[in-house]
């Protein structure tokens, strides 16, 4: 699973899925992971900055609202 949106990494980790969490604009992915998710060896957290890809693209983001960086 590759996400930038929280819950379902969550859940996605807690199945034991093989779980890519990208950090947003925000501080909560790096947050959660940091106090709940980095113990559980299927749990890679990747900083998407340096990606340098910009914001995933329309069909991996499950939640669309209208802000333009999502």
């Amino acid at each position: 699973m590759h996400t930038d949106r929280l819950h379902v990494g969550i859940v996605a980790a807690l199945l034991g899925k093989d779980t890519h969490l990208y950090t947003g604009v925000d501080h909560k992915i790096a947050e959660v992971h940091a106090l709940s998710l980095a113990h559980l060896p299927n749990v890679r957290l990747v900083d998407a900055a340096t990606l340098n890809r910009g914001p995933a693209p329309l069909s991996f983001i499950i939640h669309q609202n209208h802000r333009q960086d999502r």
